[in-house]
């Protein structure tokens, strides 16, 4: 995917005007990545492999006893005392000290860490920051993200749903989770918000949460378009994009992503591969690791490879060529339902904020 030059000459010849950049060397290439990997310590190696794969060793998993994690959350405690800067956590702790302090809640940025308490503690803080940053003190410290959480701007975003939970989960029990950029929107803080209700709904979902925490996540990431690589119009913000979709993930949110599967398309492969290695730059170490391509040319051939990871055809959307079909706009018309009356206590829709019926009208839309 990586070649420039072809029989028909050079590569950048097909490329937009505006992806000219593409062809500037970027900070990390496919060859680095390569030595990266080499460069890991043998066992770090197979098991990064074995993750990969959906495939574990007794050793790969954390025995959570009583006795470990009432130790790990005094020792977390411990931990978040000893950090200066905590202003967003403290005024969490302030407003909504139940749930701060609930140790389901601190139980799953331990997970998230491997119950490394202090790795986990200056996860919490960095996840509250984040949080402030993202939806401002008046939605941040609403105990988790729902649909009440986002701003009027993000509902284009949640109603064609770039970032999905699938409810579905490959052999080894692990949330697959599906970022298709067909359906993204050209408003990169409204794909970031909508990363982060995506995750918060499987993190802490009544039935799933747990074994998520426990098991993590692969993520599936195809591209569907046809006219340009991303949905935005920027290359700033398709690199904010990428940055912090990574770093929120590798330092804020409190999950474990397992692997990542990317699809490349068949008519820009060439360009996408130049794409995905300046990308890689504004991807954190770990992740970059983890990373899987496969050829999106064939779906048949694509669902033939992941099923090499333990994916299975019925887990896949069908946007990709799987068999799993569901009705997004209606599961989300129905969680904007729940939510408010879990917000507000009240389901009348002749009494609902405008800003909610503005919502439920881009779910209804076609």
């Amino acid at each position: 995917t990586t070649n420039q030059q072809g029989e028909g000459g050079s590569q950048q010849e097909h490329a937009p005007q505006s992806y000219s950049w593409l062809w500037e060397r970027p900070q990390v290439t496919f060859d680095d990545l390569k030595l990266e990997h080499d460069a890991m310590p043998v066992e770090e190696r197979r098991r990064n492999l074995r993750e990969k794969y959906g495939l574990q060793l007794q050793g790969d998993v954390t025995v959570e006893t009583p006795e470990l994690i009432a130790d790990s959350l005094a020792s977390m405690s411990r931990c978040i005392d000893g950090i200066e800067q905590k202003e967003a956590y403290e005024t969490a702790l302030f407003m909504n000290p139940e749930h701060v302090s609930d140790p389901a809640f601190q139980l799953a940025f331990l997970r998230a860490e491997s119950f490394h308490a202090n790795d986990a503690a200056h996860r919490i803080v960095e996840y509250w920051d984040r949080k402030v940053e993202l939806f401002g003190t008046e939605r941040a410290f609403i105990p988790h993200v729902s649909t009440m959480s986002l701003l009027v701007q993000d509902y284009p975003a949640l109603s064609k749903g770039g970032h999905r939970w699938l409810h579905s989960r490959d052999e080894a029990g692990r949330a697959i989770i599906f970022r298709y950029m067909k359906y993204g929107v050209n408003n990169v803080d409204s794909m970031i918000r909508l990363h982060w209700f995506v995750m918060h709904s499987v993190i802490f979902d009544q039935d799933f949460g747990e074994e998520f925490q426990k098991n993590g996540c692969v993520i599936l990431a195809a591209n569907g378009l046809e006219d340009r690589l991303l949905p935005f119009d920027s290359i700033v913000d398709m690199r904010k994009y990428v940055t912090d979709v990574n770093n929120d993930a590798e330092k804020a949110l409190p999950f474990k992503t397992k692997s990542m599967h990317v699809f490349l398309p068949n008519s820009t492969s060439a360009i996408f591969g130049k794409l995905l290695e300046h990308i890689l730059t504004n991807v954190c170490c770990k992740i970059r690791l983890r990373l899987v391509f496969h050829d999106g040319s064939n779906s048949e051939n694509t669902i033939r490879s992941l099923e090499n990871y333990r994916i299975p055809r019925d887990a896949i959307p069908v946007e990709v060529g799987g068999n799993l079909s569901f009705n997004y706009r209606q599961r989300m018309y129905d969680q904007v339902i729940q939510d408010v009356v879990a917000d507000m206590g009240q389901i009348s829709v002749d009494h609902l904020p405008t800003a909610v019926k503005e919502l439920l009208l881009h779910l209804m839309e076609a």
